[in-house]
């Protein structure tokens, strides 16, 4: 968030100007202690519930709640008691996490208007996505967004600009006023209402220095990135019904005392009061997730009876964002170190933080850079629903269950000994080739000691074991299907690809959720790539030839105004079995044509198997190159330059081609297939980048017709040498001569003696019907 995207003047007076404008450090303070009591209040009943699905997902699921000490406790039972755990919530997680992951997300950009501007925006912008997208590493942000989203039914997206770790520079060139000589940048201008500053004057130049070089501020070229936070480490009023609502969020730090003497000004490291942990429950535990396994966590708060307590001195740092209002009508960005009853204001110039909302959009809106996403939305309440919360009550019956069965084991199964009195036996054991001593003399010979076999369980308790399973997975809608496991019985794709549509039809809100996330998320970082990002762009891209090509991209061809929607179809998963299902479905219907060599391509691709039809691949990839090479032809202006137009032969009154410097890639080779050569080349001529040749050069429209022309001539000079070699064999005249091959052989012999089948001259005979 650079000082001059954000419309604020040089460093040096960035504090006066901040209060200047509202920004002063005892109204920040005051919004502070009002806004963090509308914040907390209420929040710890929901902690609880984020909390205890933490610790469930992590394995700790033997705990209760303890309303005196407001903590999550294990439970106190005897040491014989055993506590085994089926975590079934952290296999819920890795299901449904895994389903949203095989979904694709992808944006469509439409224009605004019939602008052309508006046209090169949506286009450019299209293109951007992957770029975008790797440099935000959105794939991973929302591999961490689905986590929070399903554990916790809740999380949140922040979209910012990274300088620090930018690659290249550029200079934010000044303007100039001709009246009075000064140079100011084009943000102060605008604020002055299109005026200089200093004397009103309305004329201007871009500034340059003796040397013709421009003046102005150099600036780093920012990287987009993205934060996926979950609701512990953010704050916003809970009475609104919707995210979008919302007036503020504040994000929760804990900086350590060796980060604040590092990044901090020494005033303002001096005020400052550190504490061995946060005051704030929410900060607490998300600080714990760092240590935390399956056995325990470090504890974070002072007092906890550990001798490893993560106890470094630090303060919390609360991050306010506030949306245009009437305090502040650009919206507000300022830091607060401290505690909740007071706190110091901390400045940042270089992120021009105290100050408005530093990114906008072409039309002076003022951009909220944070999104909300719910697994389940509950009515009346913006804070969405786990779906571990279904399950947690289901899971404890299954541990408890599984608690009775192993004491059962140990109780009823194991075997029992009869020890006669006057045996002498002196210990039993069960371990393996026990050798027990009795005295057979005593009792006359009765007192053997004898082993009674344990009883078995009642099959009625594995039974009601799977049966909770069972209702844990309809409870989450995590069945077998969804999971990836074939149900007993069930063999037909159709059947298959029923039970995967009914289990994912539970989560259509949360695909949808997560669409409209991906959409803000877009739209978002394509104004930061339009106001911030670097002054050019290039990105390879794989050419339809598997050949490395480039496109560059200015900020320039982003200035038109464009709607951001969601492709359609990308919001729901595709899976194998699904796609299997359909295509046997469309085979079945006779939709699609197995010898259709373009269909079976692709569904090589849909499988990732086009190594079984390596012919198939290398015959495309033939075609995709002599595309690739009539293009070049094309562009090259001295090889496709006419030397002859097309026209008619007087003499013949036939239509003679255009005649080319250079003759065109089009002739068709004996080791083509002509099949796949065609059906590429249609699909290559009805191409946009095609249409668009032949609008600027209708000349070579016959160029591009003769190269289908000439393939279809010679795939169907080839199918005629096929059904010849295939056609029965013919008796020879008089029915008394060599048929089939004998009657090949005798014409071969005949020929080769003879002169009248040898072309003489340029005529019809010399010509060759076939491919070369």
């Amino acid at each position: 968030m650079s000082r001059a995207f954000s419309g604020l003047p040089p460093e040096d007076d960035a504090t006066e100007a901040a209060e200047a404008e509202g920004f002063d450090h005892a109204k920040l303070l005051a919004f502070h202690k009002e806004a963090h009591d509308e914040c907390f209040t209420g929040r710890p009943l929901f902690e609880r519930v984020w909390w205890r699905n933490l610790l469930y997902s992590l394995g700790r699921q033997w705990i209760y709640y303890d309303v005196e000490r407001g903590a999550w406790m294990d439970r106190r039972l005897a040491k014989w008691v055993p506590r085994p755990v089926i975590n079934k919530c952290i296999e819920a997680v890795e299901t449904l996490t895994s389903v949203f992951q095989s979904v694709q997300l992808g944006a469509t950009i439409r224009p605004n208007g019939s602008d052309p501007k508006n046209a090169t925006t949506a286009e450019t912008a299209d293109k951007m996505e992957a770029p975008i997208r790797a440099d935000h590493e959105i794939d991973r942000v929302f591999r961490t967004a689905d986590f929070w989203n399903v554990v916790t039914g809740n999380f949140f997206l922040f979209v910012w600009m990274d300088r620090e770790g930018a690659e290249g520079s550029f200079v934010n060139q000044y303007e100039r006023c001709l009246a009075c000589g000064g140079d100011f940048p084009p943000t102060q201008i605008d604020e002055a209402g299109g005026m200089c500053p200093t004397c009103q004057g309305t004329a201007f130049e871009m500034a340059e220095d003796e040397d013709g070089e421009p003046v102005g501020e150099s600036l780093a070229e920012g990287r987009g990135r993205t934060d996926a936070l979950g609701p512990l480490e953010v704050a916003f009023p809970l009475d609104l019904p919707h995210f979008d609502v919302t007036p503020y969020l504040c994000r929760m730090r804990f900086r350590s005392k060796r980060w604040c003497k590092n990044h901090l000004v020494d005033d303002i490291y001096k005020k400052l009061q550190f504490e061995k942990s946060s005051s704030e429950r929410s900060l607490q535990m998300a600080r714990s997730l760092a240590t935390a396994n399956d056995i325990g966590m470090m504890p974070t708060m002072v007092g906890s009876g550990s001798d490893t307590e993560f106890s470094i001195e630090g303060i919390t740092e609360y991050e306010w964002w506030v949306k245009p209002c009437k305090d502040f009508a650009d919206g507000a960005v300022f830091r607060v170190m401290g505690t909740e009853g007071g706190g110091t204001v901390i400045p940042s110039e270089g992120e021009g933080i105290p100050g408005p909302l530093p990114l906008q959009t072409p039309q002076g809106k003022r951009v909220f850079p944070w999104i909300h996403g719910v697994y389940e939305e509950f009515g009346g309440r913006m804070i969405g629903q786990s779906p571990l919360g279904r399950g947690v009550s289901i899971q404890d019956s299954i541990n408890r269950h599984a608690s009775m069965i192993e004491m059962g084991n140990m109780r009823t199964s194991n075997p029992t000994w009869l020890e006669p009195k006057g045996s002498e036996v002196k210990k039993f054991t069960g371990e393996p080739g026990l050798v027990i001593r009795y005295n057979p003399l005593l009792a006359a010979g009765n007192a053997k000691p004898e082993r009674i076999d344990g009883a078995n369980l009642s099959a009625s308790v594995i039974q009601y074991l799977e049966m909770l399973i069972a209702f844990f997975e309809a409870a989450l809608g995590t069945q077998d299907a969804l999971k990836g496991v074939k149900p007993a019985g069930v063999e037909a794709f159709a059947a298959l690809q029923l039970l995967v549509e009914r289990a994912q039809t539970r989560l259509g809100k949360v695909f949808a959720g997560r669409g409209e996330a991906y959409r803000k998320w877009f739209a978002i970082a394509l104004e930061q790539e339009r106001a911030w990002g670097p002054r050019e762009r290039i990105w390879a891209v794989m050419s339809p030839n598997q050949t490395w090509t480039y496109d560059l991209f200015k900020p320039a061809d982003l200035e038109g105004s464009v709607t951001v929607l969601i492709e359609d179809g990308s919001q729901s998963p595709k899976t194998n079995l699904g796609m299997r299902a359909a295509i046997q479905q469309l085979l079945t219907m006779q939709v699609i044509r197995p010898d259709n060599p373009d269909t079976v391509q692709e569904i090589l691709k849909m499988f990732g198997q086009t190594a079984l039809m390596p012919a198939m691949s290398i015959a495309i990839k033939s075609a995709l190159e002599q595309q690739d090479a009539l293009m070049r032809w094309c562009m090259d202006p001295m090889a496709s330059q006419p030397t002859f137009p097309a026209g008619v032969d007087p003499m013949t009154g036939q239509a003679m081609p255009a005649q080319f410097a250079t003759p065109p890639p089009i002739e068709p080779e004996k080791w083509h297939d002509f099949l796949v050569h065609v059906a590429e080349h249609k699909k290559f001529c009805n191409s946009d980048q095609v249409r668009q040749l032949i609008a600027k050069r209708p000349d070579l429209r016959a160029v591009f017709t003769q190269l289908i022309t000439l393939d279809e001539q010679a795939m169907a000079y080839e199918l005629q040498q096929q059904a010849m070699m295939a056609a029965p064999p013919m008796p020879a005249e008089g029915g008394d001569g060599p048929g089939g091959a004998g009657m090949a052989m005798k014409n071969s012999n005949q020929n080769a003696g003879g002169t009248d089948a040898v072309p003489s001259g340029t005529g019809d005979g010399a010509q060759n019907a076939g491919p070369r």
